[in-house]
């Protein structure tokens, strides 16, 4: 079975050990095992009418090695999000989400990789929009389809906090 686009073959024990927890403006409420690659692999791969393997097509678009590596270390979260009058809970998806948003909205994001979903409905995906490739808020009822720019990757956004404030504001 050929390996989705973007996913390294192994999970190197250094780049394991070197990754952050969160950052501290998340407040870890739940956590899961770790996510192992296979999961990755089943979730996304398809066959063809023939029967042979495809690996999926995000549109030219990897999907975020960093996002794997944490979830092969650290597994899923349910995270807290607060600012002074907002707060929020999202939960980081587990393969089978990210196929379903897949599945569900390829017409509307067809280069969306769901990193994860919010109390509130928004959805957390690593896609391309007006700023490049990066990881956008989505709102799946269409008031931005384009979707609102929060950072440039997972490790940004979940780890050292750039763009945090995106999420804390209030809408």
């Amino acid at each position: 079975m050929p390996i989705p686009h973007g996913l390294p073959d192994a999970t190197p024990h250094k780049e394991l050990s070197k990754m952050s927890p969160y950052h501290k403006d998340f407040t870890v409420l739940s956590e899961s095992k770790p996510i192992e690659r296979q999961e990755f692999i089943d979730a996304f791969a398809w066959e063809d009418e023939e029967g042979s393997p495809q690996s999926p097509d995000f549109d030219g678009i990897c999907l975020p090695e960093d996002y794997f590596l944490h979830c092969a270390a650290y597994g899923l979260a349910e995270l807290k999000i607060a600012g002074e009058e907002w707060v929020d809970v999202l939960s980081l998806c587990d393969p089978g989400m990210a196929r379903s948003f897949r599945l569900d909205y390829d017409y509307f994001y067809p280069s969306a990789f769901l990193i994860a979903q919010t109390e509130k409905s928004m959805f957390h995906a690593y896609t391309r929009g007006d700023q490049g490739i990066g990881l956008y808020e989505l709102n799946i009822g269409g008031l931005e389809p384009e979707g609102r720019y929060l950072a440039a990757s997972f490790t940004d956004l979940y780890i050292k906090g750039i763009g945090v404030d995106k999420l804390t504001e209030m809408r």
